[in-house]
């Protein structure tokens, strides 16, 4: 499973190419690439936070974790 950091780079590099294009059909199916993109980093983050929730909370970890999610 590819990282975390691995899925944001991929999702800047998508946006930067989207900015240069001038044609706007290519421009749109980058963009649609990079928010579905988004939507599984959002789904990794929100997964990997519901799997160590209870572990986390012992530690006081839980708030970190969620704060990171949402930036």
């Amino acid at each position: 499973m590819k990282s975390l950091q691995h899925h944001v780079k991929k999702l800047a590099e998508l946006m930067k190419q989207a900015d240069a294009l001038v044609d706007r059909k290519k421009a749109a199916k980058l963009i649609k690439k990079a928010e579905e993109r988004a939507a599984k980093i959002r789904k990794r983050c929100h997964a990997s936070s519901k799997l160590q929730k209870e572990s986390d909370s012992q530690n006081g970890l839980d708030q970190e974790r969620q704060e990171a999610c949402d930036q």
